[in-house]
């Protein structure tokens, strides 16, 4: 942002709505960027003060990490407007690599995808059947033609020291070419390496996302299989919080251990807390709730079998 010329004021991600409401009124801020779960958060508490939204000077939204949904975006235009939405893709391992700006892109508000314009030169994606794990015995696989949703997979042109090739990011999406309304606003010598990645979302085989982190259910499954963890089933449910849009985090378990148990019970609730970061900022978002049999967990519809990963947030 600031190569771009803008004068930051960063707050942590710690700090609270009601400070960072203030420092937008006393500074005049005209940009809004966080992750998507901090967006929510920061227009729910605007929301609700009336009088204050009238001082709010915000004219673009930037997010990164979690999509928003439909309802989201409402929110933000009911809350803002006039306001533009604007949303950065990038990774640890790669760096900012894709933008979406709604004067390049289509939204269809009846998709939960995000589409980003990524530039050929700096990064090459490709994407593989979703049959692929990563494992060296899937051999090298031809990428799929356009359009075909699959694993994305990333090579970066830009890192010499610590090459990232054919990474396999955990996200599911699609290749498509420039929508005409990009087309007419890009450069012609620019124009042959520029590519829309159409985004899905988290590959759910191999982790979820929540307030602006990825978080594997290996790493998760870790903690619950634990044989002190005294956990028998599991199951992570991700929901949208009615009064704010904001995505909460609900993790059901049936325990082996006696209910009475309030020492094991605080302690592997301490435990899944400081995997899942939560902190005074989210925990309002975050519940952890102990089922006295597999009929408190959401089931399948045909198996009546525990669904490990549960997302309504969409």
């Amino acid at each position: 942002m600031e190569n771009a010329g803008a004068s930051v004021l960063a707050a942590g991600h710690q700090c609270p709505p009601a400070t960072v409401v203030q420092i937008l009124q006393d500074f005049n801020v005209n940009v809004l960027t966080g992750d998507s779960s901090q967006i929510i958060s920061i227009v729910h508490h605007i929301s609700a003060m009336p009088d204050i939204r009238k001082k709010i000077k915000i004219r673009k939204v930037i997010y990164t990490s979690e999509g928003l949904s439909t309802m989201q975006r409402v929110q933000i235009y009911k809350v803002l407007a006039p306001v533009a939405i604007y949303s950065v893709l990038g990774s640890a391992e790669a760096g900012p690599y894709g933008a979406s700006s709604p004067f390049l892109v289509d939204f269809d508000p009846r998709s939960n995808h995000n589409d980003f314009v990524i530039d050929t030169r700096m990064t090459i994606i490709e994407i593989l059947p979703l049959s692929c794990t990563g494992s060296e015995s899937d051999g090298i696989t031809e990428p799929l033609p356009d359009g075909e949703t699959g694993v994305i997979t990333q090579t970066v042109l830009t890192r010499l020291r610590h090459p990232v090739i054919r990474y396999i990011t955990g996200d599911i999406g699609s290749l498509h070419p420039l929508p005409q309304k990009a087309v007419d606003r890009v450069a012609k010598h620019d124009l042959p390496h520029y590519r829309v990645l159409r985004l899905q979302g988290r590959d759910h085989r191999f982790s979820f996302m929540w307030d602006g982190c990825d978080f594997q259910f290996a790493k998760l499954n870790t903690i619950l299989s634990n044989t002190q963890s005294g956990v028998l089933l599991w199951q992570v449910i991700l929901d949208k919080m009615q009064s704010s849009e904001e995505i909460s985090l609900e993790i059901r378990l049936l325990s082996g251990q006696s209910s009475g148990d309030a020492v094991h019970s605080q302690t592997l609730l301490d435990r899944l807390k400081a995997f899942l970061d939560v902190n005074p900022s989210n925990e309002h978002k975050f519940k952890i709730t102990f089922v006295n049999d597999v009929l408190g967990f959401e089931l399948s519809g045909t198996g009546r079998k525990v669904i490990r990963f549960v997302d309504h947030s969409f």
